[in-house]
């Protein structure tokens, strides 16, 4: 086994890494482990619990983890409390965020079924339907890479208490593993990941209209949309938008949703007086959210006035109209200075770019100096922004380019 590919690992990717590099299954370690430590007790399962970081294998089973994979014992122990810290306090598999650990008796519980020793029950899910809240909003923060390995594992634990649960409790559970689907989609389109994005969104597609859950199932077209986007599919992105449109029953936050995100096909289509109107349709159906009982559904928490106006910024750069993109981008700048990072790096990129195609390149240079750490850190799509601001640069301020081009460039 090559162990400098091991430096980082928690346990359960550690012990794949020693199956995996000996050609084993899951029953083969377990049955190795069973050998070297003379007992009969471990099962395939158990060791499946382990890769997925639904459990932490007990201090016990470490000793012989080292011995049978031919690495340091204390290598086994660093990954062992590497997998503790992702779950801090909690039964599953969590950050170590304020106030997620269950009281004493219900983390006892939550622990009995996840561990298969308890029936599943609702009281569970509503826990894990607070974890995936709680991590959503941390992602908005710390972005994508310390989060989607938690989230993964959040994920097996839902998908066990689906396989053995009956009827509405059967439903819940299926219904949650769609809504970790698509933010496992979300975080896969942010690492550029777009094989995975596409291969998720699918999934939650499919589990929600399991569920019968048409507002999930739109949410997931919505994104497949926005990835389409991302990836200069106009036509994807329009097709998965007419898709969301026959659901029935949608709410007036994400109907508004489908509409700026049907805008944004338009633009990148260059059909600008449709994307204008639907941007224009997205911001009445925004007000009527505002007015309505049922506004949108909980995962479209940030979708606010301040989020659809640096959404139509966004698209008139895509449709050329510089003035009015740095008039509407530096206002949500503006409002989203010191909230989300991730977010403020990536309307400051587009900022910096409409600044640097208006000829203003004080402005373009001085907004990526506030943003450029967190484009680098946390968000890959900014840098491709700063960059084709560092490229319009060029030919006419050079060495404002090249200082922009410094900015981003990554640490060997």
């Amino acid at each position: 086994m090559n162990l400098a590919m091991a430096d980082d690992m928690v346990i359960g990717d550690l012990i794949a890494s020693i199956r995996r590099a000996n050609g084993w299954s899951q029953g083969d370690l377990a049955d190795e482990l069973n050998q070297a430590s003379g007992e009969v007790t471990l099962t395939r399962t158990e060791v499946s619990r382990w890769e997925r970081g639904v459990r932490v294998p007990q201090h016990h089973w470490a000793r012989w983890i080292a011995d049978v994979g031919g690495i340091p014992f204390d290598r086994v122990q660093e990954s062992r409390t590497a997998a503790k810290a992702l779950r801090g306090n909690a039964p599953i598999p969590t950050l170590n965020l304020p106030n997620i650990a269950p009281d004493p008796d219900e983390a006892q519980r939550v622990d009995g079924v996840v561990s298969g020793l308890r029936r599943p029950d609702a009281a569970t899910l509503d826990w894990i339907t607070d974890c995936l809240a709680r991590h959503r909003t941390a992602e908005d923060d710390l972005g994508a890479e310390p989060i989607a390995p938690v989230a993964r594992a959040q994920l097996n634990a839902v998908i066990d208490i689906a396989n053995k649960s009956q009827g509405d409790l059967r439903i819940g559970a299926v219904d949650l593993a769609a809504q970790y689907a698509q933010f496992l989609g979300w975080m896969a389109v942010t690492t550029a990941d777009h094989a995975e994005a596409s291969a998720w969104y699918g999934r939650s597609r499919e589990w929600a209209e399991q569920a019968d859950h048409s507002e999930l199932a739109a949410t997931a077209l919505s994104m497949q949309a926005h990835h389409a986007w991302g990836q200069g599919d106009a036509r994807l992105c329009q097709r998965s938008i007419a898709a969301a449109d026959e659901y029935d029953g949608l709410s007036p936050g994400l109907s508004g949703m489908l509409r700026q995100t049907s805008a944004r096909g338009f633009a990148l289509a260059g059909d600008a007086e449709t994307a204008r109107a639907e941007l224009e349709r997205a911001g009445e159906l925004l007000q009527l959210a505002s007015d309505s009982a049922k506004a949108a559904p909980d995962w479209l928490y940030f979708y606010d006035e301040d989020w659809l106006l640096r959404q139509q910024g966004t698209i008139e750069l895509q449709l050329g109209n510089f003035p009015v993109a740095v008039d509407l981008l530096s206002t949500g700048y503006e409002r989203i200075k010191s909230t989300y990072p991730r977010d403020q790096a990536w309307i400051g990129s587009c900022l910096s770019l409409a600044l640097a195609a208006s000829g203003e390149v004080d402005g373009c240079v001085k907004v990526a100096n506030e943003i450029a750490d967190d484009a680098v850190a946390l968000n890959r799509h900014a840098v491709e922004k700063l960059r084709e601001a560092s490229k319009i640069m060029s030919s006419h301020a050079p060495e404002r380019a090249d200082a922009v081009r410094e900015l981003i460039r990554s640490p060997a």
